[in-house]
């Protein structure tokens, strides 16, 4: 891995900018920038509609789903769909499963609003129960509370692969096991992983995933994963209806797509596919997944050893690379965690704080709020360093 070739390109570098908030949106790498202009220029030149640059745009839309679905080992591109965010993801599963009174959700106490509360209503419009599936002081599930918890009126399980509070790697293959077991429906929250390491539907036995492309992918905004197993794709009823996603094939008849498309309603957002499919490129010249995450882990070590020497502060979650992703909540004795992150950001070094819509979380830990500090691969020692420096003179 050419840590100083990643940098420097790498815009926020040269601007003087320590960037340290992947886990809401990380830095897209000049290669992604470039792309995105080339679509722009041609857009400006031939237009919307010209038939060779409409064509070639449907054209890297199916592309770019082929490497997706190879990135995550999924069948084929019939099983990807590009929507705009996770949050609409989780939304379209939630409503298009059609889950009827009494059938019980198992979410897990990481899970956070948009992924979360849409059971809540279905629990207020239709009557099906939610469960909570439990963390404990390290911020990692119970495998064996899970068992405890399914019935069968289970009907799906939905478990975050990495917390975006506590950035605790969660044992998403063994929950895969337990749904697949009890006949459950199985969704991985992959909105903090995808990218930063392995994301394997078929070791994790899932049925859905869903991910931004905006964090660890360092891909563009507006544009997110929903992954669907081939044969469930049938037995959702997509939430919108577009040109692209049902036909109309008489005065009172019509048929949804039989592939991922079918959740896809009107032109594909062809800018941030351009963007995307040089951010699925870039992960291979950064030295592929498995350099990727060893490289994280090595920062996160070193993070973790950094703040543990800083007075008065407190780390939230397991003291354990192997067990984490690229984040660490934190809080300072004393002093708000949106003082932190505003002290922060004057002398040009970006975490955040807050509530990180994780509310369940929170309150294991008896918080209202905290600060969260994240290194990605292009990311080096002198970076965590400046960061620690300036936040032991936050008072």
């Amino acid at each position: 891995m050419d840590i100083e070739k990643l940098r420097s390109e790498t815009s926020t570098f040269s601007r003087g900018i320590t960037y340290l908030d992947h886990a809401a949106g990380s830095v897209p790498p000049f290669p992604v920038i470039e792309s995105m202009k080339k679509y722009l220029k041609d857009l400006a030149e031939k237009g919307p509609v010209h038939p060779r640059l409409y064509d070639e745009s449907m054209k890297k839309v199916s592309e770019t789903k082929q490497k997706l679905a190879k990135f995550i080992n999924a069948k084929g591109e019939e099983e990807i769909a590009f929507v705009k965010t996770g949050s609409e993801a989780i939304s379209i599963l939630a409503d298009g499963l059609k889950l009827r009174k009494d059938d019980e959700v198992i979410v897990d106490a990481l899970e956070i609003t948009p992924g979360f509360v849409p059971w809540l209503r279905l629990k207020k419009e239709t009557g099906i129960k939610v469960k909570i599936l439990k963390i404990d002081k390290d911020g990692l599930l119970n495998v064996n509370e899970l068992q405890e918890l399914v019935t069968p009126k289970t009907k799906l399980i939905l478990a975050l692969h990495i917390s975006n509070l506590l950035g605790t790697l969660q044992p998403v293959e063994q929950i895969g096991r337990i749904a697949k077991e009890n006949q459950a429906l199985y969704v991985v929250n992959a909105c903090e992983s995808l990218g930063q390491l392995e994301v394997d539907i078929q070791k994790l036995k899932c049925d859905f995933i869903f991910a931004p492309f905006r964090k660890w992918l360092r891909g563009p905004q507006g544009l997110a994963l929903l992954f669907c197993r081939k044969e469930l794709i049938n037995k959702i009823e997509p939430a919108s209806i577009g040109w692209n996603t049902t036909r109309w094939v008489s005065d009172e008849g019509y048929a949804h797509m039989n592939t991922c498309e079918r959740f896809e309603a009107g032109e594909p957002n062809f800018l941030a596919v351009a963007g995307l499919s040089r951010a699925v490129d870039y992960v291979s010249e950064a030295g592929g997944l498995q350099a990727i995450r060893a490289r994280i882990k090595k920062l996160t070590r070193y993070l973790l050893e950094k703040l543990d020497a800083v007075k008065g502060l407190e780390i939230y979650g397991i003291k354990d690379e192997n067990l984490r992703g690229g984040i660490v909540s934190f809080n300072l004795k004393k002093v708000a965690p949106r003082k932190v992150s505003e002290k922060l950001a004057e002398k040009n070094v970006v975490i955040e704080a807050g509530t990180f819509a994780a509310r369940l979380a929170l309150s294991t830990f008896g918080l209202k709020e905290c600060a969260r500090v994240c290194v990605h691969y292009f990311n080096d020692e002198t970076d965590i360093d400046r960061f620690v420096e300036n936040l032991k003179n936050v008072k």
